[in-house]
């Protein structure tokens, strides 16, 4: 049976749960007590899941509505044959490499230090990342 929900359905679906997430973390860290430090880095975790989904999926559907229907929908159909697959499959392979030397090192610095510069070194990773998928997918597109 063929999946017939499209990117705008799904991507419409990933807004309200990351929304629901972001307020169900708000209440629950907003409600439980301070003892319950665990339960609050849940709540937290949750909160930060929900934002991910709504600002990458909020992004998508501002991207479609700027481009346009048609044009939108030649661009996900232009990823789904073998040469947009290539170009992010190879673009996958040097973000995983980037993202391992990156785990790697905010470990060792969390094992050695202990302090909050490890979530700041994540936070930048997290940057770096993006802007290495981002800068694979143009680089291999253009040699392909």
């Amino acid at each position: 049976m063929k999946c017939k929900l499209t990117e705008k359905k799904n991507m419409t679906i990933m807004l309200i749960v990351g929304l629901v997430m972001i307020v169900v973390g708000l209440v629950a860290a907003l409600l439980l007590p301070e003892e319950a430090h665990a339960l609050t880095k849940a709540a937290g975790v949750i909160n930060g899941m929900g934002f991910a989904l709504a600002v990458m999926s909020g992004a998508v559907l501002l991207r479609r509505k700027r481009l346009g229907e048609a044009r939108a929908n030649d661009s996900e159909l232009a990823m789904s044959d073998e040469r947009g697959v290539m170009i992010a499959y190879k673009a996958q392979s040097v973000t995983a490499i980037v993202a391992i030397i990156g785990i790697v090192v905010i470990l060792l610095t969390a094992l050695f230090r202990g302090d909050t510069l490890y979530m700041i070194m994540g936070t930048v990773m997290c940057f770096v990342i993006a802007a290495v998928k981002f800068g694979a997918l143009q680089i291999f597109n253009k040699m392909m």
